[in-house]
């Protein structure tokens, strides 16, 4: 049976009611904490190697083990592979089916959205590169998320993506949850937007967006693959919730491709909110389990900043292993 909900912006979550088992989510045994992440469904239970190591790992720490885990995808992960998973990973897991917000992706566009209001300031950039369903990871990953059903029963969330492997460590193990005093904490893209997110063509009018003409604000943006965020604190910020309002209207995240990182950026620089280092040491590994089920071209690259990022994720890592190295 599927008990599906609506709610702001535009969301459908759909949850699977499973048969009572100790590892599934009751409405009382909720923690105040869930650990996210939207994954793809594969076809071949092989394929799912990295997510089960993903599980594997976490249900390795203390800290995963007192805590929810939710598990977003397309409508693509069957229930005896759900089944699978958790027997694989020995985690709590609740699948959550947000195929509703890839399918209305596309009506996000400004050419196929009458209310756009950024037309002229995020020119369209056409072709598979990065298709609708990445660009509805950024899109979910930005904003979308704080209004699920399901999330919204947590005070705390903590984002774990499918190629992000926390480390057999002594260090990970004994790493403990953030309290509620902390609003967002992350690893740190510390060379920051040295150009601005106008000079970007993927954040083209974003800095115009969100800070005004003529100005040209310099932000840091965080890592999201692994990130922290007090949901309490984001749903109840009226400044963040307008900023988003505005980006979703905009349209530019699926013209333009905008990204959760540069957004999350832009979002905490304006609110003056504290770079605020998660400290979990995890790795990303498989560039191929990335959510791009309508992305085929693979090797092509862009800008961003002061990162030149390519459509393997492979530059990104050895990039930024250099970046901690130093």
């Amino acid at each position: 049976m599927l008990r599906c909900l609506v709610m702001a912006w535009l969301v459908e979550s759909c949850v699977a009611v499973l048969p009572s088992r100790s590892f599934y989510l009751a409405a009382d045994e909720r923690s105040e904490t869930a650990i996210a992440v939207l994954t793809r469904g594969y076809e071949d239970l092989a394929h799912y190697d990295q997510f089960i190591a993903r599980g594997q790992a976490l249900a390795a720490m203390p800290w995963a083990q007192k805590v929810d885990h939710l598990i977003y995808h397309q409508g693509d992960i069957t229930p005896s592979q759900q089944e699978h998973l958790r027997l694989a990973t020995k985690l709590r897991m609740e699948f959550i089916n947000i195929t509703q917000a890839f399918n209305e992706g596309w009506q996000r566009t400004y050419k196929e959205n009458p209310n756009a209001t950024w037309v002229e300031k995020c020119p369209s950039k056409s072709g598979n590169h990065f298709g609708f369903s990445y660009r509805t990871v950024s899109d979910w990953w930005s904003r979308q998320f704080l209004s699920d059903p399901t999330l919204l029963k947590y005070k705390y969330m903590l984002r774990i993506d499918e190629d992000a492997t926390v480390t057999e460590s002594e260090e990970a193990k004994q790493w403990t949850l953030p309290n509620g005093s902390t609003h967002y904490a992350s690893r740190w893209n510390t060379a920051c937007n040295d150009r601005g997110g106008d000079a970007v063509a993927v954040t083209r009018g974003l800095n115009e967006l969100l800070f005004g003409a003529g100005e040209h604000v310099v932000f840091c943006s965080p890592f999201t693959e692994v990130s922290w965020v007090n949901l309490e604190w984001a749903r109840s910020s009226l400044e963040l919730t307008r900023m988003m309002a505005d980006v979703d209207l905009s349209g530019c995240v699926y013209a333009n491709r905008w990204g959760d990182l540069p957004l999350w950026g832009a979002f905490l620089n304006k609110l003056q909110e504290p770079m605020v280092e998660l400290e979990l040491p995890y790795k990303v590994n498989n560039p191929k389990a990335r959510h791009l089920h309508d992305d085929q071209e693979v090797g092509g690259e862009l800008q961003v900043g002061s990162y030149r990022w390519y459509s393997d994720w492979s530059g990104r890592l050895m990039q930024r292993g250099r970046q901690l190295q130093r």
